[in-house]
């Protein structure tokens, strides 16, 4: 997973003070992954 990440290069990735929050970056995962499914 870490890889796909960064392969990714996101912005969250870059900057591992934002993933602190466990939560946040599970909202986000989450949310590319429903969009993926939405497709």
């Amino acid at each position: 997973m870490l890889m796909r990440d960064r392969n990714l290069r996101t912005p969250e990735t870059l900057q591992p003070q934002r993933l602190n929050s466990p939560g946040q970056a599970w909202a986000v995962k989450r949310l590319a992954l429903t969009r993926k499914m939405r497709r």
